[in-house]
C-alpha cells in the first residue's frame, strides 16, 4: 500500500479488526535497571473500550487488601510478532487481591491511548514524527472522487475497468507542516473462486514534517494540534462527526547510509476509545458542503480556521460531537445548548458593545448568513428568534398544552440550529454565504427543515 505524500507507509495492523497483544508490561525504568514484568494481555474490539488484563500487579511490594487504586502515565510492553507497545495514560480499574501476595493478583488497567511500533516511549514527549496519516469516516462521500471509468462490450460480454488515483488536495501549509488530502490504494483483487474483483483506495489526512521531527502532543505545533483542526473543519463540512481510524505515523526517517537499504518504521495509534461513535455508511447527498462546492476557498476555509482562537475552535468541536452522536433531543437538551454555544461563538468573534442581548446577536448573525436560509424571511425569523430563546426553560416551565411543547417543532429547530452555527463558522473562515446555500440546498436534511419548519412556526 503506498500513499500520496509520505512514501511507503506500510501499517503494522488494522484497526477496524478485532485484535490481541499477548506478552509482558512494566513500568518505565531507568537506563541500566530491570524493570519488573508481568503477563497480561489486551482484547481491543474497534467499538468498545481496551483494557490491560494483567497477571499480578506492579504494587509487588505492598500486601494486603488496602491498596488504592494506582494511575500510571505510561505503562511499556513487549507483545507476540516483534511489537513494543506504549499505554498512555493509564489506571487500575479492577483488581482481585490475594491477601499474602500482590503477585498472585488479577488485575484490570484501562487506558486512553496506546501505540504500537518497534520501541517504546518512557513520556508523550518522546512520540515524534516525520509525518503523519489518519484515515477519516466520511471523506470518500465528501470528496466523491470520480477514478473509474467503465466500457462495456455487451456482445462478447468484456467489461474494462480503468481506474486512476485521485490526484491528493493540498489543504494547509505553514512554516512547520504541509497537510493534504491524499489516497491510499489497494491494486486489483480478485477471489479465489473467480467469481469476484476488487480495485479499492481510502481518502486519508496527510501531515508533513517541514522542520524535523514534530511532537505528536502539544499545543500549537503538534500533530495533534492540526489534526485536531483539520478533523473539526472536514467534519463542520460533512455535517457529522467523523471519528478517526488507522492512524500511522513515520518515526524513523529513510536512511541510505545502510548499503543503500531504505529503512522506514511506522507506528500505529489505536483510537482505544472512540470519542464519536461509528457512523453508519452514508452518500454524498448526506454531505452538507461537498468538495466540490468549497474546493475554490478551500486552502482559506481551513488556514482561517487553524489560526482561529482556542475556545470558537473548542466550540467548532463539540458541536461536529453533537453532530455525530446524535442525541435525544428531549432528553439531553441539545436545542438550549446549541443556543449557549452560538452566544459564546458570537461574543468571542463578532462582539460588538451595541450587541449585547441574544435576539441582537441573532439578527447580527442574520445580516450576514441570511441568504443561507431564504425560506426564513423577517416575519418567520422574529418567530423563530423568540422560539429558539425560549428553549432554554420551555421544557422545565411551560405550559403543557403550550406551543412550547411543539417536540416536531423542537427537533426541526435544533437541526436547523445546526445548520446555522455551522454556516456561521464557514462564513467566518471565509466561505461565502451564497456559496453555503447553493452547497446545502442540495442536502436532504435542509429540505426537509425548508419544508417543515416555517409551518411549524406559524401554526
Amino acid at each position: 500500500m503506498k500513499t500520496e505524500g509520505v512514501g511507503n507507509m506500510d501499517t503494522l495492523s488494522d484497526e477496524l479488526q478485532e485484535q490481541e497483544y499477548l506478552g509482558y508490561w512494566w513500568l518505565p525504568v531507568k537506563d541500566g535497571q530491570n524493570p519488573e514484568r508481568r503477563a497480561g494481555i489486551i482484547h481491543f474490539k474497534p467499538d468498545h473500550r481496551a483494557d490491560l488484563d494483567l497477571l499480578g500487579s506492579f504494587e509487588s511490594a505492598v500486601h494486603g487488601f488496602n491498596v488504592p487504586l494506582k494511575k500510571y502515565p505510561v505503562i511499556q510492553g513487549a507483545a507476540h510478532g516483534q511489537k513494543r507497545i506504549t499505554l498512555l495514560d493509564c489506571a487500575t480499574s479492577k483488581r482481585n487481591v490475594d491477601m499474602f501476595d500482590l503477585e498472585l493478583a488479577d488485575v484490570r488497567i484501562s487506558f486512553i491511548e496506546g501505540w504500537v511500533g518497534r520501541e517504546v516511549y518512557a513520556s508523550k514527549d518522546e512520540i515524534r514524527f516525520w509525518s503523519f496519516e489518519a484515515g477519516m469516516y466520511g471523506l470518500s462521500a465528501w470528496h466523491n472522487a470520480n477514478a473509474f471509468e467503465s466500457k462495456y462490450d455487451f456482445e462478447n460480454h468484456i467489461t474494462e475497468l480503468h481506474y486512476v488515483r485521485p490526484k491528493s488536495i493540498d489543504l494547509f501549509k505553514d512554516d512547520l507542516v504541509e497537510i493534504k488530502l491524499g489516497y491510499s490504494w489497494q491494486g486489483a483483487s480478485q477471489s479465489l473462486a473467480q467469481c469476484e474483483g476488487k480495485i479499492s483506495h481510502d481518502p486519508r489526512i496527510v501531515i508533513k514534517s517541514l522542520d524535523g521531527k514534530l511532537p505528536y502532543y502539544g499545543e500549537r505545533g503538534s500533530y495533534h494540534f492540526y489534526l485536531s483542526r483539520i478533523r473539526t473543519i472536514l467534519g463542520l463540512m460533512i455535517g457529522r462527526g467523523c471519528p478517526l481510524y488507522d492512524c500511522t505515523g513515520l518515526v524513523t526517517k529513510f536512511d541510505r547510509k545502510d548499503n543503500g537499504k531504505i529503512i522506514n518504521e511506522v507506528i500505529l495509534r489505536h483510537l482505544w476509545r472512540r470519542d464519536i461513535e461509528t457512523p453508519q455508511p452514508f452518500s454524498p447527498f448526506d454531505v452538507w458542503i461537498p468538495y466540490v462546492d468549497v474546493a475554490q476557498c478551500l486552502t482559506k476555509v481551513v488556514q482561517n480556521f487553524i489560526a482561529i482562537d482556542e475556545a470558537s475552535a473548542g466550540f467548532a468541536g463539540h458541536l461536529v460531537y453533537m453532530n455525530g452522536s446524535r442525541r435525544s433531543c428531549f432528553t439531553q437538551g441539545v436545542l438550549p445548548e446549541l443556543v449557549y454555544m452560538f452566544e459564546g461563538l458570537h461574543r468571542g468573534l463578532c462582539d460588538s458593545h451595541d450587541r449585547v442581548f441574544l435576539k441582537d446577536r441573532f439578527e447580527d448573525e442574520f445580516s450576514r448568513i441570511g441568504s443561507v436560509f431564504p425560506f426564513v424571511d423577517l416575519a418567520t425569523r422574529d418567530l423563530l428568534i423568540d422560539y429558539v430563546k425560549g428553549c432554554r426553560n420551555a421544557y422545565s416551565h411551560a405550559d403543557p398544552d403550550s406551543h412550547q411543547r411543539n417536540f416536531l417543532l423542537y427537533i426541526y429547530a435544533t437541526n436547523w440550529m445546526r445548520m446555522f452555527l455551522v454556516a456561521m463558522l464557514l462564513e467566518i473562515c471565509g466561505m461565502p454565504a451564497v456559496d453555503i446555500y447553493r452547497a446545502l440546498r442540495k442536502n436532504h436534511e435542509y429540505c426537509l427543515i425548508a419544508e417543515k419548519l416555517v409551518p411549524l412556526l406559524h401554526n
